[in-house]
């Protein structure tokens, strides 16, 4: 009787096929063969994708409106916070609505010499209405189901 570990391979064998279960277990991971994320995994996961995208541009605004426009931490926080409540107040209103906020905001932005910023601050509010339109279409085709 031979231990198994210790048995050698004949030089010209060829290697192991690998197994159904490891594919299967390489397909589940998501990746594809050069490293990256496949098409299905992206877009399972295309909310949370976007979900991330405002949440760094929500960061990035706060880090530029701390650190190149000089505006003191809590106001940029409460810009911010106050754009997404309105994302999430007015998601389900017409389009020319959000035109309306769009021009309120670059204006108030001109008014407080700080176009820049309030640009960003409008981006923000963009993509959070962006996010939960996206949400809603997805929960409407779940719920059809």
């Amino acid at each position: 009787m031979e231990i198994k570990e210790f048995k050698r391979k004949p030089i010209n064998q060829k290697p192991q096929k690998k197994s159904a279960a490891f594919k299967k277990k390489s397909k589940r991971s998501g990746r594809n063969a050069f490293g990256g994320w496949n098409m299905r995994e992206l877009t399972e996961n295309k909310s949370l994708i976007m979900l991330c995208a405002f949440v760094v541009l929500a960061v990035l605004t706060i880090v530029l409106g701390l650190l190149v426009f000089h505006i003191p931490a809590v106001t940029v926080c409460l810009v911010i916070l106050i754009e997404a409540l309105l994302a999430v107040c007015l998601h389900n209103v017409p389009l020319w609505v959000h035109g309306i906020v769009l021009v309120a905001e670059v204006a108030l932005g001109i008014y407080v010499s700080l176009p820049v910023f309030m640009i960003l601050a409008a981006i923000c509010y963009l993509v959070a209405i962006f996010v939960l339109k996206f949400e809603a279409e997805k929960e409407n085709i779940w719920s059809r189901a």
